[in-house]
């Protein structure tokens, strides 16, 4: 697991467990963020959103600059290797 991958993880175990932290995270997360050291750029906006358990949120990346998906990227996605993508399993993992 690679150290952002990491950070992550953790972001979201104390989120679980952290009532308290869990609200800053839903309502600041460019703050809790910060504090676990994953600087975000100036311009983005965060938003975290919860999946309950009769919701499942899937995030649809932007497209590609030029909006073109190259041949291997397709191969990566359909690999399930492509890095920014994080999918939560609940069922037939």
């Amino acid at each position: 697991m690679n150290n952002q991958s990491n950070t992550y993880s953790k972001i979201m175990t104390k989120a679980w467990s952290d009532p308290d932290f869990k609200a800053r995270l839903l309502a600041d997360p460019k703050a809790v963020l910060a504090e676990a050291g994953v600087q975000v750029p100036d311009g983005i906006h965060m938003k975290i959103i919860e999946d309950t358990s009769d919701v499942i949120n899937i995030v649809l990346p932007a497209s590609p600059a030029g909006g073109a998906v190259s041949e291997q990227d397709m191969e990566q996605i359909a690999g399930g290797t492509l890095p920014t993508i994080y999918l939560t399993c609940r069922w037939v993992c």
